[in-house]
């Protein structure tokens, strides 16, 4: 979808809805997006990978359930780690130390 068209969507919807829907995202996501440490799964994390961080951010902005949002980073962490991305690795795990606090 168009990012002019998610983002006249986000602003027509109430600020519960749109809480709502954010965790909704990153919880299908973290069903979805598989641990990260095994190679033959690298293709499915690298193409909801994008996913993972848009859904993430605009969570974070809404102040959704940050323990979820932390697992899906984490698990997309371990992805970028095992694929030898440790800067980018190091990055999420971060943010990740930033929301448990």
């Amino acid at each position: 979808m168009h990012p002019l068209v998610q983002a006249f969507i986000r602003e027509m919807l109430p600020d519960e809805r749109r809480k709502t829907s954010a965790d909704a995202c990153v919880l299908r996501l973290l069903t979805a997006f598989p641990n990260g440490d095994n190679p033959a799964d690298w293709h499915e994390c690298a193409a909801l990978f994008p996913h993972v961080l848009a859904a993430t951010n605009y969570a974070e902005s809404m102040e959704c359930d940050l323990e979820q949002v932390s697992s899906l980073l984490h698990k997309a962490g371990i992805y970028l780690h095992g694929r030898g991305l440790l800067t980018e690795a190091r990055l999420l795990a971060d943010r990740v130390v930033l929301l448990a606090q």
